[in-house]
């Protein structure tokens, strides 16, 4: 189940992969995430349910909107998957659920994930075995490295991703700003001198 993304798909998987699976166009944010009676009745003997639809984005004034994805999203998920008779629901949570360890957390897309995960809790115990997986943060795609969206960093790598796009534009319009803050472009590579401010009551990172 994918959202509407003519091409992207197959962009991603292959022509060939893409051709032996069945995909279907749904929404975690609606009942059943948006799927018809039809289309869930076509789905037989459904052995695992792997959930990993979400909003990986940390501002605040976004809380409303994950909530929506990462809380109720799960919910919709799980509800198909009772629906569908699923055996199994994988869930894709986060390393950070435990936020500051005293359940407060550091942005909203924590709390979503640990309210998802309170859920599947209560969940525990009936007929589908649920399984929770924590990763840690996953930056670049896994041939060249590069990522396709600054959403999902900190903010200290949106700054780095900042500066060095300032930096690539100078060096376009050759106007050599750059070079008065001390920087350096050779073979494709920027060396930037750059100085970080911390405070002594800091204790993680």
């Amino acid at each position: 189940i994918v959202r509407k993304r003519e091409g992207r798909l197959e962009a991603r998987l292959g022509k060939e992969t893409v051709q032996g699976l069945e995909v279907l166009e749904g929404d975690v944010t609606t009942t059943l995430c948006g799927l018809s009676e039809s289309q869930i009745s076509g789905l037989k003997d459904v052995q695992a349910f792997i959930h990993c639809a979400g909003m990986t984005q940390f501002e605040t004034h976004l809380e409303q909107e994950l909530n929506r994805q990462n809380v109720t999203g799960t919910k919709n998920a799980y509800a198909l998957a009772e629906k569908l008779a699923a055996r199994h629901f994988h869930h894709v949570s986060t390393a950070f659920i435990a936020g500051n360890g005293d359940q407060s957390f550091k942005n909203p897309y924590e709390k979503s994930k640990f309210e998802a995960e309170a859920f599947l809790k209560k969940k525990s115990g009936g007929k589908i075995i649920n399984f929770i997986y924590r990763p840690s943060i996953v930056v670049g795609g896994r041939v060249f490295g590069e990522n396709g969206s600054a959403g999902t960093l900190y903010a200290y790598l949106k700054a780095l991703r900042f500066i060095r796009e300032c930096f690539q534009k100078d060096a376009r319009s050759q106007k050599k700003l750059s070079s008065k803050y001390g920087a350096i472009h050779k073979d494709g590579v920027w060396e930037v001198p750059l100085r970080v401010e911390g405070t002594p009551d800091v204790a993680i990172n």
